[in-house]
């Protein structure tokens, strides 16, 4: 790599250079490190790795062997095989018949690089192992026991009597010290390179991830002192180490991932915000056009109770009102035999014998109404078309609250349903029916006539009324509105048994009378909802009324 080594050292630009041969000369540089010179320095970290991942291997095979000296030192008296910061531990009496398993000339080999099995002698400098739990250093020093225990004495004011090595802790935490000379894996054959690997391979998944683990914290302390040592002594900041680095990176994860948060929690809000306004204006719109419609059943609702308990009356009779007395049944009426038997006791000539109580059957209602409304453009004058929605609503909350089936309906050039017969009056159905007071457009009556009229006839019914509410003649510029009003009035009256009914709304509308046979005519409008609790009541009452007659 020296060549490319020496080629970026002269892509750095002169002193005083431009901005833009500064960042030529970056960029080249940059290319030369990433194309020339990394690619050699990965092969070597590689391999770098996979040695020390065997170092690792064999410590842990020598950390727990039987009759080693310091067996319970500090840093490995864990229990094997176990798990530690989420990792597992490989078993070192495992490993170590693994490697018993070698072939002998590979296991003398293997023998020598234990010094202290053979006899020979330590070195005078200090010998460290990492610790097999934390890739700290474990260092080795044969020292009398007078001398061990004036150095721990001296450290940390505890009696080490009786030991023969002490546990030296590094101070790079997650790393390892590399003094002295620890296991020369360097040094050996690629036979028995190649042996171990396979031991290696031959692990659990768990088991390797923690050798692993252990060899890349090693090399990233070698890492961190050779910085350190070859960094310029005059930086003003020291260079950064891996823990140093790590533990920077999770800062600002975690601060990242608090902003992120912090920005997720605000655009939600404002999504919420967002939702709740568009609620509250539903809600607003919901409330207006329900207020509109409760506001105006507020003015009409003494109407509607008195209107009520009249036809109620009708529908469902009181029972007593149908009682009749006769001279024979199997109810006797006790008030008449009290009667009838005081008479006889008194010597009376003449007695009525009608003492017993007779029932007489009604029969049943069966009604169904069709309200059809004026909603052209002139309904919007003189306050006819709220006078008008006024009395839509007491006919609708009356004949609703008696279950009689009705369905109202508005008409211009065009044909509105708010309500079929089969539809309950509920919420929906009354926010619906608000629209009954937009005006505009001209009066086709016969078409809407027909549609109406065709919609009433399938309804199973002994009496169908059809009720049209309008303030203006019929009129649109396509076609003869008069003329086809009429035909259609006429087909209505003549084909089918429905009681076709005129009504005509405010001042200048004698002209119902023209197209309907049965037909009032309503000038003060604000005496609607009065004059149709009327016509009702006489609807129901007297049906016949109503009918059409030929001689008329």
């Amino acid at each position: 790599m020296k060549e490319y080594v020496e080629m970026a050292e002269k892509t750095l630009p002169a002193e005083g250079a431009k901005e833009k041969d500064v960042v030529r000369s970056a960029k080249e540089r940059y290319s030369i490190t990433y194309e020339k010179i990394w690619p050699e320095m990965e092969k070597l970290v590689k391999k770098d790795l996979e040695l020390e991942e065997l170092r690792k291997l064999l410590e842990q095979a020598l950390s727990g062997s039987e009759g080693e000296k310091g067996d319970k030192k500090e840093g490995r008296d864990a229990p094997q095989g176990q798990k530690e910061d989420g990792e597992t531990r490989p078993d070192p009496a495992k490993l170590r018949e693994l490697l018993k398993q070698l072939p002998e000339e590979l296991k003398k080999e293997l023998e020598k690089m234990r010094p202290s099995q053979t006899g020979e002698e330590q070195p005078e400098k200090e010998k460290t192992r990492p610790d097999a739990r934390n890739g700290q250093d474990v260092i080795n020093e044969d020292k009398t026991e007078e001398e061990e225990e004036n150095m721990e004495g001296k450290e940390s004011g505890e009696s080490a009597k009786g030991k023969k090595e002490k546990t030296v802790i590094s101070g790079q935490e997650g790393g390892e010290k590399q003094e002295g000379n620890p296991l020369p894996l360097d040094q050996i054959s690629d036979e028995l390179k190649k042996e171990l690997r396979k031991v290696f391979d031959g692990l659990s998944e768990e088991e390797k991830e923690f050798l692993q683990h252990m060899a890349r914290k090693t090399l990233e302390y070698i890492e961190d002192e050779i910085v350190r040592e070859f960094s310029g002594k005059l930086a003003e900041d020291e260079p950064e180490t891996h823990v140093v680095f790590e533990a920077r990176q999770k800062k600002e994860e975690k601060m990242k991932k608090l902003e992120e948060a912090e920005e997720r929690l605000k655009r939600e809000k404002v999504l919420v915000k967002h939702e709740l306004e568009e609620i509250e204006k539903k809600q607003a719109k919901i409330s207006e056009n329900k207020n509109g419609y409760m506001r105006a059943y507020e003015e009409v609702r003494v109407l509607d109770d008195a209107l009520y308990r009249r036809l109620d009356e009708i529908f469902t009779p009181n029972i007593k009102r149908n009682i009749k007395m006769k001279s024979a049944g199997l109810k006797p009426n006790l008030l008449k035999v009290f009667k009838w038997e005081a008479g006889i006791m008194a010597g009376a000539k003449a007695l009525d014998s009608k003492i017993f109580e007779s029932y007489s059957r009604h029969e049943k209602k069966d009604y169904v109404f069709f309200i059809l409304n004026d909603m052209s453009n002139s309904m919007g004058n003189g306050g006819k078309i709220e006078n008008d929605f006024k009395a839509k609503i007491l006919l609708s909350e009356v004949l609703n609250r008696l279950g009689v089936k009705f369905a109202v309906a508005g008409f211009n050039d065009d044909f509105f349903q708010f309500k079929n017969s089969g539809e309950d009056l509920n919420d929906k159905i009354r926010e619906k029916m608000n629209g009954m007071k937009m005006v505009e457009g001209y009066t086709d009556t016969g078409r809407a006539l027909v549609t109406a009229s065709r919609d009433l006839e399938k309804e199973f019914a002994k009496e169908k009324f059809l009720l049209v509410l309008t303030d203006g003649m019929p009129m649109t510029l396509e076609k003869d509105a008069p003329s086809e009003t009429h035909r259609a009035v006429a087909d209505i009256l003549k084909k089918t048994s429905q009681k076709l009914i005129g009504i005509g709304l405010g001042p200048k509308t004698e002209f119902v009378r023209e197209y309907f046979p049965a037909s009032i005519v309503e000038e003060d409008v604000r005496n609607l909802p009065e004059t149709l609790s009327a016509l009702l009541e006489d609807m129901i009452l007297n049906p016949e009324k109503y009918a059409y007659k030929n001689d008329r």
